[in-house]
C-alpha cells in the first residue's frame, strides 16, 4: 500500500488484460456452446429455465426488473435464490418466476448461474434430471465449477455493468424481458399498496452492515443532516439489522429519527416514499436507485459494475479536485422511474482485487471534503449537472 492509487490502477489494468486473452482463448467454445443452447430451446417440449442468484441483497436487486419486466406470461420460469424468494412473497407482486422447490423432475434444465456459485451450493435445489445445461460469466476463474463460463466478452468482469451481464444471461435463456418495464411496473404497483406520500424526506443509509470503506462517517452524516435541514428537507437514518441501537444512538445525536422496516415491503415502501437516498453502494441503495432519487458513493467497488445499468440514460459527468485529491459525480436517469441517480467516485474502475490484496481502503478512500461539497451541490439544485 506504498503506493496505493497506483496499484488500484494497475491491478484493474492487469484484470483486464486476463479477460482479454481469455475471452479469444475460449471464443470458440463460447461460439459451439451458444449454438448448442438455440438448438436445444427450439428442439425441446419440455424445458424449466432456471437462474441462480445465491448472491447477497444488492445483486438480487438488480436482478429485480428483469423477473418484473417480461414481456410474455411464459411457464416454467423458476429462481433459485433465498432473497428474491423473500422479495417477492413480501411485496406480493405478481410474478412468472417461482421458486425452484416447484421444478418439474421429468424436464430438462437450461441454468444461468448470475451469481457465479459453485455447483455444490445449489446442487440440492435442482432435481436430478439427465440433461442439464448450466452457463455462467467468466470470473477470475474460469475453470471453478460453476458452470460453462459463455456470457462474457473482450475485457469482461469488473468494468461491464451487472445488469448487462444478467440481459445477456435471459437473452441466452430465450426470455423476453425488458427491466425498464419491469421497474414501472414495481413503481406503479407500489404506489398501489399503500397511499403515496410526497414529502421530503432524506434517509441516510450509514452502512454499518457492510466493509468499513463503505461506511458514511460521522462527520459526513452530520454535515447532511444539517444542511438538510436547511434547505426544508426531513433527515432520517436507516435502521439495520442487528445495528439499531448504534444507529438509534447516531440519530439521537443529531435529533432526527430512525426509521426500523421489519420487512423489504416497508423498505420498498419508505424509499419510494422519500425524495432522496444518501449512502455507499450496497443492497439498500441499490433499492432506493429503482424507486427514488438516490445519491451513491463508491469507494473500491467499481460503479462501471454497480451504478451504471441498462435502465440508465447518461445527462453529465463532473470531476471536483481539491489539491491532490478528486471526485467524480456523474448524474444519470432511470428511465423506468424517472428519477435520478447520481454517482460520486475517485474515478469508474474501482480496486479490481480490494478484498483479497489490500490491507485497508487508502486506495480507493473518498475525500470528506469532497464527498460533503458534491452531496450539497446536489441537495441545493436538483438540476445539478
Amino acid at each position: 500500500n506504498k503506493f496505493p492509487r497506483i496499484y488500484r490502477i494497475s491491478s484493474f489494468e492487469i484484470i483486464k488484460a486476463f479477460n482479454f486473452l481469455s475471452y479469444y482463448i475460449l471464443l470458440p467454445l463460447k461460439i459451439y456452446i451458444e449454438r448448442k443452447l438455440r438448438i436445444k430451446l427450439l428442439s425441446s417440449k419440455s424445458l424449466n429455465k432456471v437462474i441462480i442468484r445465491k448472491d447477497r441483497l444488492g445483486d438480487c436487486i438488480l436482478t429485480l426488473p428483469f423477473i418484473y419486466g417480461l414481456k410474455l406470461n411464459e411457464k416454467d420460469l423458476f429462481f433459485v435464490s433465498e432473497i428474491l424468494e423473500k422479495i417477492i412473497i413480501q411485496l406480493n407482486i405478481k410474478c412468472s418466476f417461482r421458486d425452484s422447490q416447484f421444478l418439474k423432475n421429468d424436464n430438462d434444465l437450461l441454468i444461468a448461474n448470475l451469481s457465479t456459485s459453485k455447483i455444490n451450493s445449489f446442487q440440492s435445489s435442482l432435481p436430478k434430471v439427465n440433461k442439464k445445461i448450466l452457463f455462467t460469466q467468466l470470473s477470475t476463474n474460469p475453470f471453478s465449477k460453476n458452470g460453462i463460463p459463455i456470457v462474457f466478452e473482450p475485457n469482461y468482469l469488473k468494468n461491464k455493468s451487472q445488469t448487462l451481464f444478467i440481459k445477456n444471461c435471459f437473452k441466452l435463456l430465450n426470455i423476453n424481458a425488458d427491466p425498464i418495464r419491469g421497474i414501472k411496473y414495481l413503481n406503479r404497483k407500489l404506489e398501489n399498496i399503500v397511499e403515496y406520500k410526497k414529502n421530503n424526506l432524506l434517509v441516510i443509509v450509514v452502512g454499518l452492515g457492510i466493509d468499513i470503506g463503505r461506511q458514511l462517517k460521522i462527520k459526513t452524516i452530520r454535515d447532511i443532516i444539517q444542511f438538510a435541514k436547511k434547505n426544508s428537507l426531513n433527515p432520517v437514518i436507516l435502521e439495520e439489522p442487528n445495528f439499531e441501537n448504534k444507529l438509534k444512538a447516531i440519530a439521537n445525536e443529531n435529533n432526527i429519527e430512525s426509521k426500523s422496516c421489519r420487512n423489504f415491503l416497508e423498505l420498498f415502501i419508505l424509499f419510494k416514499n422519500s425524495r432522496y437516498v444518501i449512502g455507499y453502494d450496497c443492497g439498500p441503495t441499490h433499492i432506493a436507485s429503482l424507486l427514488t432519487n438516490s445519491i451513491i458513493l463508491f469507494s473500491h467497488t467499481p460503479c462501471f459494475h454497480w451504478g451504471k445499468h441498462v435502465w440508465h440514460k447518461f445527462i453529465q459527468s463532473k470531476k471536483i479536485i481539491s489539491g491532490k485529491d478528486k471526485i467524480i459525480i456523474t448524474k444519470q436517469l432511470n428511465l423506468g422511474s424517472l428519477k435520478n441517480n447520481w454517482i460520486i467516485s475517485y474515478d469508474f474502475k474501482g480496486c479490481a482485487l480490494h478484498k483479497k490484496v489490500c490491507q485497508d481502503n487508502n486506495c480507493s478512500e473518498l475525500d470528506e471534503y469532497l464527498i460533503q461539497k458534491a452531496i450539497r451541490s446536489i441537495l441545493k439544485d436538483p438540476d445539478y449537472l
